[in-house]
């Protein structure tokens, strides 16, 4: 058998609230229970000094199905910009779910990896049952006062590992 891989996201106190997701907003600072799509209404502005973040957006994958291991779990961007002029996406991991913030990340500290050399590791141990989830993956948005009015493109985070 092969294994699924489903994309989970997390909000809310202590991130507790999962939902399986396709879509992961870092545009929006809706609320840190809120997973949703509308940053029209409830966007990151351009700070007059410093910089303003969005919240932290936590996911992680859940594999089930029938599989005998799960190792090399990561993740990096694939596709889309991950900074232009007066913004950054910064990335990182965590081993357990805190509340999500919409200050400077403590946790979110780099910038997004690119390329699959330098991705973000989030494998879990040795995975090796139906029900086993990666760690916490973290991203986050952060606008300067240098950054110029308009909206980021589209960007592909991409979960990569080996089953066998």
């Amino acid at each position: 058998m092969t294994a699924t891989a489903t994309m989970y996201v997390y909000t809310g106190a202590t991130a507790a609230t999962e939902a399986a997701s396709t879509y992961l907003s870092l545009m929006s600072t809706d609320a840190a229970d809120s997973g949703g799509t509308d940053y029209q209404s409830n966007k990151i502005t351009i700070p007059t000094s410093g910089n303003d973040y969005s919240y932290e957006r936590w996911f992680r994958v859940k594999f089930t199905s029938t599989f005998n291991e799960i190792e090399n779990c990561k993740f990096y961007l694939s596709a889309g910009a991950a900074t232009g002029t007066g913004w950054a996406i910064t990335a990182n991991y965590s081993d357990s779910a805190v509340t999500p913030i919409d200050t400077n990340s403590t946790i979110a500290t780099a910038n997004i990896p690119t390329v699959v050399g330098s991705a973000i590791a989030i494998q879990n141990g040795t995975m090796t049952s139906a029900d086993d989830y990666t760690k916490y993956a973290v991203l986050q948005l952060d606008v300067d006062d240098a950054a110029g009015p308009g909206d980021i493109t589209t960007g592909t985070v991409t979960v990569q590992y080996d089953e066998s």
